[in-house]
Parts: structure tokens; sequence; C-alpha cells
């Protein structure tokens, strides 16, 4: 008799662990699934932060390269496209130019390392093929052709003067010949916030916000170029 009720109570005690392992496990699992759904938009941001400074860091990059270049040619920077160069009779265009300078792999018109200096590594919001683009950024070389080389003297506003920006589909040629409007296709403000990364002619770096830039003050900071 006592050995019986002994063995009841070892598999009550027993069912009342299971119990309460359930119910505990339950309870983890909604808590992991509230902590990940407060989480996912603060990872997102943190991400996508993360893009956007690998994309100041290639533009940094891109206009020291100009700069290295118009030091060695008499404050001149490359232009926009037909930059001589032996291998190519109708010449080379500017990201050609900077590879060859930066001794970047040459990968052909399309690309299969996103982490290319040349390509912002928030690109798939603009271009969704599979196929990364040639170029994800563009030289302004408005107020001229794109064969016709700029000399950084040639500016009076250097430091509201935009020389690389974000290039859109239409502006993944690499090159902005006219002061465009802000929605054209030609930009891209692809980062957290409508925000775009821009270097000026005096090599400083900024975000501009889409909400705050007006159409007036982006096309004078594209036409100011050689005034």
């Amino acid at each position: 008799m006592k050995a019986r009720q002994s063995l009841l109570r070892s598999l009550a005690g027993k069912a009342r662990l299971s119990g309460y392992a359930l119910v505990e496990l339950l309870v983890t699992g909604i808590l992991i699934a509230v902590l990940a759904a407060v989480l996912s938009p603060t990872l997102n941001t943190a991400v996508r932060s993360s893009r956007k400074s690998k994309c100041i860091s290639n533009m940094r990059q891109l206009s020291i390269a100009l700069f290295a270049y118009a030091a060695d040619h008499d404050g001149y920077l490359p232009a926009g496209a037909g930059n001589p160069d032996p291998d190519k009779q109708n010449g080379i265009g500017w990201s050609i130019v900077l590879q060859k300078l930066m001794e970047v792999p040459d990968q052909g018109l399309y690309r299969n390392n996103p982490s290319d200096v040349f390509i912002c590594p928030e690109y798939k919001r603009t271009y969704a093929s599979k196929s990364i683009p040639y170029n994800t950024y563009l030289m302004n070389v408005s107020g001229s052709t794109v064969t016709v080389s700029f000399r950084l003297g040639q500016c009076s506003r250097p430091s509201e003067t935009i020389l690389i920006a974000e290039a859109g589909p239409t502006g993944s040629s690499g090159v902005c010949t006219s002061g465009n409007v802000k929605t054209s296709n030609y930009f891209d403000w692809r980062h957290l916030g409508d925000v775009q990364n821009v270097v000026f002619v005096d090599g400083s770096l900024s975000s501009l916000s889409k909400s705050a830039t007006s159409d007036a003050d982006f096309t004078a900071m594209l036409t100011n170029l050689r005034k």
C-alpha cells in the first residue's frame, strides 16, 4: 500500500514538473517573439546606418583619388568621359581613371563584388536587378560636356558645390552634365530618411536630406561648378 502511494506521489510530481516546464517554454517563446518584434526596427536602422557609413567611406576614397589626380595634372580633374588611354580608342570615363589610379581590378560592365569602392552597399534599394550596377556614384560636370576637364580653381564656391553624388538609375553612367532637379532619376536618396551622401569640391562630405533640400538649392549646388 505504502509503495503504491509513494509511486502515485512520484508520478504526480513528475506531471507537475512537466507542466511547469511546458508553461515556461511557452512564456519564453512569447518573450522571444515580443523582443524580436521590438528590436527588429532597431536592428534594421543599425544595419542601414552601417551601410551609410560604408558609403561615406567609399566617397571619401574616391574624392581623395580625384584630388590626387588633380595634383598631378595642374589642378585638373579627369573628364567625365573620353580621358586618353592607350587601351581604349575612345578614351575612358572618370571612374575607370580612378580604377587605374587606385589599382582596383576592372570587372567589366557589371561588377560581381558589392564591397567595391564604386558600389554603395545600399544599392539594392535602387537597383533591383540581380546584376550589380557599374557605378552607383556620379561626378558632377555641369556647365560643360562630359569630355571637358574641370579645374578645381574654376569653382568660386567649393564648399557649396557638389563634386560627387549618389547616382540613380539614369545617373549610373557616372556623370551629371546639367543642373538636374533633386527628384530626377540621376540622383538617389537611398539612405535611411531619404538621404544621399555628397562630396563637395572642397573635399568635405555631407549627408543631404531630400525633404530639407529644395530643388533650387540642390540645382545651385550643381550649377555652381564653373562659376
